[in-house]
């Protein structure tokens, strides 16, 4: 944009729209009529920054950039998560001098899930699974060759196929939400008290969902007998280590 005068709506720039703001530094590195500068610190204990823009050159009014920038922080914790996410596998170039300002749907792993009826209890449950760093790295990549498929405790790979394939469509880039349709179609065969589209208890589809996935991808193919010992005055963390390790064995 050349002419400094106008403002967002003279722009049509939309809220689904992305937005790339280039923020040039001097010799000592430091950001000159910057908008705004915020440290947080992330959830590995490291500060980072985010969201710099410089006003003077973004070709917006101080005004409606300013309120680009303070409105931007709403997902600012979601942002660095998915930049986590993606900078394992390489993904994510993190580029000095240059900062990508981007509104809402853009980066990876804030698409939605539409609302079949009253599925809002399944769609919460969902969100939270698939937002968990390591939950969410294990299904993105290479789970395929870990299902049990003769474990009879559990749903022959279905469960942990379904729900795979719906939390890679979750980060894949697009801004369309998703509909969970598939997924509670398989959930439902499986556990017939969540068919229908009903409001049901969001923590008893969670519990039931971790279950499935834990027989899905159960690693031991055959199982020990193990019998379950009192406590007989044990101290709490030697009976903790003993049923956690009956747990591992099966």
């Amino acid at each position: 944009m050349d002419n400094l005068e106008k403002t967002l709506d003279d722009a049509n720039i939309q809220m689904d729209q992305d937005i790339l703001v280039e923020v040039t530094t001097d010799a000592n590195g430091s950001l000159d009529g910057a908008c705004m500068s915020s440290i947080q610190e992330d959830y590995f204990g490291s500060a980072s920054t985010y969201l710099m823009t410089d006003a003077s050159k973004s070709g917006f009014s101080n005004e409606n950039l300013a309120s680009l920038c303070y409105g931007s922080r709403s997902y600012s914790s979601s942002l660095m998560q998915s930049q986590y996410l993606r900078s394992s596998s390489g993904d994510l170039d993190n580029v000095p001098g240059t900062v990508g300002v981007t509104t809402r749907g853009s980066p990876s792993g804030l698409t939605g899930l539409l609302n079949l009826g009253n599925t809002c209890f399944m769609n919460s449950a969902v969100q939270c699974l698939v937002h968990t760093p390591e939950f969410a790295r294990y299904f993105r990549e290479d789970y395929h060759c870990e299902i049990n498929w003769h474990n009879p405790l559990g749903m022959v790979g279905e469960l942990a196929l379904a729900f795979g394939e719906l939390l890679r469509k979750l980060w894949a880039p697009s801004r369309t939400p998703v509909s969970p349709r598939p997924f509670k179609t398989k959930l439902s065969r499986f556990a017939p008290q969540f068919s229908g589209y009903n409001q049901h208890d969001s923590q008893e589809l969670l519990a039931f969902l971790l279950d499935g996935l834990h027989e899905d991808l159960n690693r031991v193919k055959h199982r020990p007998y193990l019998k379950s010992k009192d406590a007989e005055g044990r101290s709490d963390e030697e009976v903790a280590d003993e049923y956690w390790a009956n747990h591992i064995a099966r």
